[in-house]
């Protein structure tokens, strides 16, 4: 039967059979069905990990930088929005954070404390794998009528990207490139093309265990 981790019981050490420990790697099956290896005889004492999930992108929707932002928003095992928030701020890391770019969403962690490591990554496997994607979410994390204009943390978070002179450039150089690269993160006025179940699509076409690298 497999062993669970002490300090991170929704992570599972592999049977002996299946461990890579004569060239140093430790193997990790998280409850998602996500295989995760660690470097046991690193150099280092700083911990280092990432859940890296191929995301291609072909217009300025934004769908990518949307859905990295409603994964976080909360899980099937952890339903509270806050979770995220309150975790960064509990975890004695360095860094919890998400990154999306041109064609990978990345979640990534940094830190010295094996314990808040594993925590913060079961948490990234559980949002990335079973996000609870809901239509209240979404329209208080990326965009929502308000009044004659519109709200939501990620349109806010465009607006004010969009006031820097040196994302314009970056959005003139993307528009006069040949061929055209999108402009993966979205902007102001391509999320109310947005919805829901755009992103449910597309989650359920991506994110998926068997694509991810950890």
């Amino acid at each position: 039967m497999a062993k669970p981790h002490p300090a991170a019981p929704d992570w599972f050490l592999l049977p002996p059979d299946q461990q890579q420990l004569e060239m140093g790697w430790v193997g990790y099956r998280h409850t998602s069905g996500m295989l995760h290896w660690h470097h046991a005889s690193s150099d280092e004492d700083r911990l280092s990990a990432s859940i890296v999930v191929p995301t291609p992108v072909e217009d300025d929707s934004g769908v990518t930088h949307a859905l990295e932002h409603m994964v976080l928003r909360g899980s099937m095992r952890n339903p509270d929005p806050d979770t995220f928030l309150s975790l960064r701020a509990e975890l004695a890391l360095l860094e919890f954070n998400a990154t999306t770019k041109l064609q990978s969403t990345r979640f990534h962690l940094t830190g010295y404390d094996p314990t808040s490591a594993l925590r913060g990554l079961g948490f990234f496997a559980d949002s990335v794998f079973s996000p609870q994607l809901t239509e209240e979410d979404f329209d208080e994390e990326i965009i929502r009528e308000q009044g004659v204009g519109f709200d939501g943390a990620l349109y806010r978070e465009l607006e004010a990207y969009i006031r820097s002179p040196v994302f314009r450039d970056s959005i003139t150089r993307a528009q006069c490139s040949q061929p055209r690269a999108p402009l993966f993160g979205g902007m102001p006025d391509t999320l109310e093309a947005l919805d829901i179940v755009t992103l449910r699509r597309y989650h359920q076409t991506h994110y998926r265990p068997e694509f991810t690298m950890s």
